[in-house]
């Protein structure tokens, strides 16, 4: 027979688990919120993410590898600048093509890179030139709003 503090553990389990399968099935159900043609729609959802912090972060990295919906995947990049501006600078610096590197900065987080160290922005500003170097006939004007932001500073 169960002892009650053994009950009380397994309840404290269950229930625990339950919580965090909900959290993660309200974060996914606002990720693709952000698909959204409705604006009041994404701001919420925005909102939504953003409150649940680094708890959000697993979830908007999954979705930038998996979205086909490139308003959503830019606005996973920019909430993740929002929520932590290192994973933020770690996947624009991952970013290897001239289509994923445009839809990455569609929204850029200026707030998240001006936080940023020098050394960051400098990682920033050179995956951002190799790209624009491995595709000189693609037009990369995506990538100047955030190369000015992150300006001499980078240097």
């Amino acid at each position: 027979m169960l002892t009650c503090l053994a009950l009380a553990t397994l309840f404290i389990v269950l229930t625990t688990g339950c919580h965090k399968s909900a959290v993660g099935s309200e974060i996914k159900h606002d990720i693709a919120a952000l698909g959204s043609a409705d604006f009041q729609t994404i701001r919420k959802a925005q909102s939504r993410i953003t409150a649940r912090g680094e708890a959000a972060l697993p979830e908007l990295f999954e979705t930038l590898d998996s979205s086909n919906n490139e308003q959503q995947t830019a606005l996973c990049y920019y909430l993740i600048g929002t929520i932590d501006k290192y994973a933020y600078k770690n996947v624009l610096t991952k970013v290897k093509t001239a289509a994923k590197l445009c839809i990455a900065l569609r929204y850029p987080n200026k707030e998240s890179i001006n936080a940023l160290d020098s050394e960051s922005k400098l990682e920033i500003r050179n995956a951002i030139e190799k790209i624009r170097a491995s595709n000189p006939a693609i037009d990369l004007r995506c990538a100047d709003e955030v190369l000015n932001a992150l300006g001499s500073s980078a240097q």
